[in-house]
C-alpha cells in the first residue's frame, strides 16, 4: 500500500520504488517485472509508472504492466478506468478498460493486443485455458509458481481445456496428468510430467 492510498500487487522477481514529488503533486514509481495497480485517484495528483523506456499515465484505473529486462516488449492491460501508455519520444496510445497495449522495444512502436486471458492471474490465481498447447499452459504456469513444471518435447503440442481457481501446484499439475494420461513425478523444486503423448481427443 503506498502513502496515497494506493495498493500495488507485485509478481515474482519483481521489484519497483517509488517517489513523491511535492513540487507538482507527482507520484512516480519506477517498475522492473510485473505489478497489478488499483490507483487511489485524486485530480490534483499525477500517478506515473516507469518501465522499460516506457510511461504509463494514470487517468483513475486498474490497470497491469508487464515490464521485464529480457523480454521483448512492454505491455500493459486496463482492468478498469483508463491510462497512457507512451514513452518520451511518442504520445502513444490510450488504453481503456479491458484493453491491452504492447511496446515493441526494437521499433518502439506501440500496438494493441487481442489474447487478455490470464494475464492477471498471478493475482488471482484463477487461469482459463481454451484449446491451449501444453507448452503455453506451462510456461503460464511457471510464470507464478515458484515450484516448476517440466515436460518433454513429446508433449508440448498437446492442446487442453481446462480452469483453475486459486489452486495449489501440485493439484494443477494432477489435474493436467489426470486429463491427458500423463505420468507425475516430484522432486524438491519441480514437477515432471511425461507420457508417450495425449489422449485422443486432446491431440491437434
Amino acid at each position: 500500500t503506498l502513502a496515497d492510498g494506493s495498493t500495488v500487487f507485485l509478481n515474482r522477481q519483481t521489484s519497483m520504488e517509488y517517489a513523491y514529488h511535492a513540487g507538482d503533486n507527482r507520484l512516480t514509481v519506477d517498475l522492473v517485472g510485473e505489478a497489478y495497480f488499483d490507483i487511489s485517484h485524486d485530480e490534483d495528483k499525477v500517478f506515473i509508472v516507469e518501465a522499460e523506456g516506457t510511461l504509463i499515465k494514470d487517468i483513475g484505473t486498474a490497470f497491469n504492466v508487464q515490464a521485464y529486462p529480457d523480454s521483448s516488449t512492454v505491455e500493459v492491460f486496463v482492468e478498469e478506468g483508463e491510462v497512457v501508455f507512451y514513452t518520451e519520444e511518442s504520445p502513444g496510445i490510450t488504453l481503456k478498460a479491458n484493453a491491452r497495449g504492447v511496446y515493441h522495444k526494437d521499433t518502439k512502436m506501440f500496438t494493441l493486443g487481442e489474447d487478455t486471458s490470464n494475464i492477471t492471474s498471478y493475482k488471482s490465481k484463477v487461469f482459463t485455458f481454451n484449446n491451449q498447447s501444453l507448452k503455453a499452459v506451462v510456461r503460464k504456469l511457471n510464470q507464478v509458481y515458484k515450484t516448476r513444471i517440466e515436460i518433454g518435447e513429446n508433449l508440448k503440442d498437446c492442446r487442453i481445456t481446462v480452469s483453475f481457481y486459486d489452486e495449489s501446484v501440485d493439484e494443477i499439475a494432477e489435474i493436467i496428468a489426470e486429463t491427458l494420461g500423463l505420468s507425475l513425478s516430484r522432486s524438491q523444486n519441480s514437477i515432471t510430467l511425461t507420457g508417450d503423448g495425449c489422449r485422443g481427443a486432446e491431440v491437434q
